[in-house]
């Protein structure tokens, strides 16, 4: 939604033919050539970097954005919200 009201603001109406589960999906399906998608950079370094993908550059930068990640501290993560965590550390 945020993306979709950062283009809205500017006279785009965009409107979303596909919901994906996850990047890799998302990146697969634009791979594919069914249709463009807006996905934080980090996430597509690899698909850029061997050339399967290219970056649209806007002249007016998307604003960035921050988040926050919360869990009881006396409850071990599993190994997929660690990893998830150790990834968002990242970024």
């Amino acid at each position: 939604m945020f993306v979709e009201n950062f283009f809205k603001k500017r006279g785009f109406h965009l409107s979303p033919v596909f919901e994906l589960g996850s990047y890799d999906l998302v990146l697969e399906f634009t791979k594919a050539n069914l249709g463009i998608s807006c996905v934080i950079k980090e996430f597509s370094r690899h698909y850029l970097e061997r050339g399967d993908l290219y970056e649209i550059r806007l002249e007016e930068e998307i604003p960035k954005r921050s988040i926050g990640i919360c869990y009881l501290k006396n409850v071990p993560l599993s190994r997929a919200a660690k990893k998830f965590v150790d990834s968002i550390d990242k970024v």
